[in-house]
This record gives C-alpha cells, sequence and structure tokens, in this order.
C-alpha cells in the first residue's frame, strides 16, 4: 500500500484537470491505495479519498483570470496545507497537477517524491495563440513552467502528443516522462435516463457539441459546416461555457450563417442530463484546432456517438479507427456530417467501434497503469 498526494486546483468532473483527480483518486482509494486531495474550496472528491480545503478570498474570484491570481494564492495555501500535513501522511508520491500549480514545487523540498501531471504545454499554446496577448502570457509562463519540468523526478504526459511536445520543447530527458492517459468511468454510461429529446425537438438528427465558446475548439468551423450541409433537418446542441466576447461573436457568427435557430445551448447542466443528451444525439463533433487529449470525445465514445473529430493533438491517440478524423476544416467537416447524415448504418458501425475503443481507457485500467509505473 503506498500513500499518494494529489494538489489540483480543481478536483470535480467538470473540467480535464478535475475530471483526471476525481476518478484516479478514487480508483487508487480503491486498490487500497491511502490518497490524500488538497484542493480549494467548492471542489470535491469521492468518499473513498482524503480531501484538505483551502479558502481562496471570495474577492480574488472577481479578478480577470489572467495571469491568473486566484491559482496563485491557491498555490500558496496549498503549500501552507502540505507543510502541515506532509508528517501526518507522508506521502511516496507528490502529484501535482498542471503548470499553473507547479510552482509549488519551487517551495518544496521534496523533490525524489515529486511527479508533475502535465495536461498540455504553455508553449505548444504559444504555437496555437501565436502574437497575441494570451500568446505572450503563455510564452512566458512556458519559461516558468521548464524550470519546473526540470525539478520534478517524474513527468506524467496526458497523451504521446503532449511528450513529444515536452521533448521538443524543454530538453527533457525521454526516460523521465511517461504517459498515463486520462480515463473515462464506463459504468457511468450504463442505464443512461432517456428523455425524449427528438420527439421534443421535432427533427431526426441531433448533432452535439462539448466544449467552451474559444476558437481553439473549433465551434467557429462546425457552425460554417453545417450552414453548408444539404440536409436542414437537425439540430446543434451545444454544452459548453465562454466567456461574453466569445458567446457574443459565436451568437453573431450562427445569426450571420443564418442557422441560429436551429441552434440550442446550455452552459450550465447538471452531469446527469450531459449523459441524457449525450446518449439521445446522434453525431458528436469536436473540431478542435489544439487538443493536446480531449475528455470529451472518450465520454461520446462511451455513449456510443457517430464522432467526426479533427486529427490535431492527441485526439488521434484516443479516436483511433473509431469515428472520422478530418484535418481542420470546415469543407471537410461538413462532407463527414452528410456522409453520416445520410448513412444510418455507417452511423451503427461508429456506435460500435467507439463502445469498444472507449473499453482501453477505463479508470480501472488506467489506475493500474499509474500503479505500474510510480508505485
Amino acid at each position: 500500500m503506498s500513500r499518494i498526494l494529489f494538489i489540483s486546483y480543481a478536483s470535480n468532473q467538470h473540467s480535464g484537470v478535475g475530471n483526471r483527480v476525481y476518478y484516479l483518486s478514487r480508483e487508487l482509494a480503491k486498490k487500497d491505495h491511502e490518497v490524500y486531495v488538497i484542493t480549494k474550496q467548492d471542489e470535491y472528491v469521492s468518499n473513498e479519498v482524503n480531501a484538505y480545503y483551502v479558502q481562496i478570498p471570495k474577492h480574488i474570484f472577481k479578478i480577470p483570470p489572467v495571469p491568473l491570481p486566484q491559482v496563485s494564492i491557491f498555490n500558496l495555501l496549498a503549500y501552507k496545507k502540505f507543510e502541515e500535513i506532509k508528517h501526518k501522511i507522508k506521502p511516496d508520491i507528490i502529484d501535482i497537477q498542471h503548470v499553473h500549480v507547479s510552482p509549488i514545487v519551487n517551495m518544496m523540498k521534496e523533490k525524489e517524491n515529486l511527479a508533475i501531471t502535465c495536461h498540455g504545454t504553455e508553449i505548444g499554446l504559444f504555437n496555437y495563440l501565436g502574437r497575441t496577448y494570451l500568446g505572450f502570457v503563455t510564452l512566458i509562463n512556458s519559461q516558468f513552467e521548464k524550470n519546473i519540468f526540470k525539478k520534478s523526478k517524474t513527468i506524467i504526459a496526458v497523451s504521446d502528443y503532449v511528450k513529444k511536445e515536452l521533448l521538443n520543447h524543454y530538453d527533457l530527458q525521454s526516460n523521465r516522462i511517461i504517459t498515463i492517459p486520462n480515463g473515462i468511468d464506463l459504468k457511468e454510461f450504463n442505464n443512461i435516463r432517456k428523455i425524449g429529446l427528438k420527439y421534443k425537438l421535432g427533427v431526426s438528427n441531433i448533432i452535439i457539441f462539448v466544449g467552451g465558446f474559444s476558437k481553439r475548439k473549433g465551434i467557429h468551423i462546425l457552425l460554417k459546416a453545417l450552414s453548408k450541409i444539404k440536409e436542414k433537418d437537425w439540430v446543434l446542441i451545444i454544452i459548453g461555457s465562454g466567456d461574453l466576447k466569445s458567446k457574443k461573436e459565436i451568437n453573431n457568427l450562427s445569426d450571420f450563417l443564418n442557422i441560429k435557430n436551429r441552434i440550442i445551448n446550455f452552459s450550465n447542466i447538471s452531469r446527469e442530463l450531459l449523459k441524457s443528451i449525450l446518449f439521445e444525439a446522434d453525431i458528436f463533433v469536436h473540431p478542435a484546432l489544439y487538443e493536446p487529449f480531449g475528455i470529451a470525445i472518450l465520454e461520446a465514445m462511451a455513449s456510443g456517438k457517430a464522432i467526426i473529430a479533427t486529427s490535431t493533438g492527441g485526439i488521434p491517440e484516443i479516436l483511433d479507427n473509431a469515428g472520422i478524423l478530418i484535418k481542420v476544416s470546415s469543407e471537410e467537416l461538413k462532407d463527414a456530417l452528410e456522409l453520416l447524415i445520410s448513412d444510418n448504418e455507417l452511423r451503427k458501425k461508429y456506435s460500435k467501434l467507439a463502445i469498444e475503443r472507449a473499453k482501453i481507457f477505463d479508470w480501472s485500467s488506467i489506475a493500474q497503469k499509474y500503479c505500474n509505473y510510480l508505485l
């Protein structure tokens, strides 16, 4: 039995980082390891895990999230909490999630026990963002990131694509980087509550997009593709959120393309409703321009969806041949949509492939891989 401590700004199921912490900590606890999580208030972990919550002053959350003052405060508070409990819990592994929390590494003496889980590099994000304000912020962050990675004994990459980014940009030894992907709780996607979505909407084809409104997620490419398809018996359900500027841009684009009346947006919904909508949709689209992993794709696979996704970042590693991979192109996306809408048998084929493919990402298997590499 080992003692594992996760330090993470998020630990719930609604973000990529939080999703990993929630499920991986739970599965490791089920394998009789002692698991602890330091996270912020209003997050949560499963009952099998020991949680330590730190209180970030409420007024800090009102500050715009660049350059992430909330996370900076969390680093200080999490380190203080770590110093309070480290002699009590004596962790064998300290797994720090994501670069934004990793400055805590500079304060820690326990370097031999440290692992940093990299969900995507700042330099990789800069290569996508380019010479913009946020791009320069990520470029500056990448210098801190490089320094932090050199101080960690082990770096966990969530995909081989992320591992390549680390090797290409940060001059790290390959044997210090291991790939342990994110996973999916397959049991969660059994016995989904039916809500009769098609009947209520009065359409034959439900297309679904799950993700943020940022251009990085490619929602604008999806809207342009939908405006070109010949079949008009469809509805697009968007499950995601973003800042006001991004929302306005999406609304203006859908209005300009004359498809606004075919789009339904849900921003804050329960996980149960998300699974119900996903279950009853026909086609799942993930047209990201930059995507180190893509947990939403795993959820679509577990739901047995016919999937169209761009072959960027870590996406091909996840989807493989269990869906249609395209270039970042509204024209290619249009063709793929028309193909799946017109061919029910092809949708069924991809549905079966997706369900089968999802099995290799079951969290129990991922947790075992974690144990094999680190414990």
